[in-house]
């Protein structure tokens, strides 16, 4: 029975089904194009997925911070509705937007001034 799996995952390796490196870079790119969520979100989805160290790293390089205002804006987009800046902000940071990122998005999006 342990044999049959071993092999069962040889295969699966082998048609590149079980591949961390390349699903690490998936959900990278995923973030970015579909799932609109920010590095912090990102980096946990993938520690619960307990991938390698190294293959989280790699991906993580791909992920432009000076993208995250484009990504935090789509997020803001593909929600139904804005409401106020403070539900707006709330949605960003559980959404894995760091904190710049979400004043600096809200306040575009509201035309806010804080001082």
């Amino acid at each position: 029975e342990s044999d049959v799996l071993a092999d069962v995952i040889k295969e699966l390796y082998r048609l590149k089904y079980l591949d961390d490196a390349r699903l690490a870079s998936r959900l990278v790119e995923e973030a970015k194009t579909k799932t609109f969520i920010g590095r912090r979100l990102l980096e946990e989805k993938m520690e619960k997925l307990s991938l390698p160290q190294a293959s989280v790293e790699a991906a993580l390089a791909q992920y432009d911070p000076s993208n995250e205002p484009k990504v935090a804006r789509l997020s803001l987009k593909s929600k139904k509705k804005l409401g106020s800046p403070q539900s707006a902000a709330s949605f960003l940071v559980r959404k894995g937007f760091e904190e710049e990122v979400v004043e600096s998005v809200v306040t575009e999006l509201f035309d806010l001034e804080y001082s």
